[in-house]
């Protein structure tokens, strides 16, 4: 949490970039890790969110939309 209600993210690449990882298109630590911050931003009462992207390689949408469903009020999809 940033000043005055401002929640700041940063999820880094959109694929498990973990040392560790056997499979880099298994979302669950993402999934996790976005859990524990929504979560705490909520606990925290954020008002605002910051998502910062530089720097990000990309990757799969089946990380981003994760990210993006803690917050949208409406159905989306990806697309090309």
């Amino acid at each position: 949490m940033l000043d005055k209600g401002l929640a700041y993210l940063r999820p880094g690449p959109f694929y498990d970039n973990r040392p560790d990882a056997t499979d880099m298109w298994d979302a669950s630590a993402f999934q996790a890790f976005l859990d524990r911050s929504f979560e705490q931003f909520i606990e925290q009462d954020a008002r605002r969110l910051l998502i910062d992207l530089r720097d990000n390689p990309g990757g799969d949408n089946s990380f981003s939309d994760r990210m993006i469903a803690w917050f949208a009020d409406r159905p989306f999809r990806f697309t090309e």
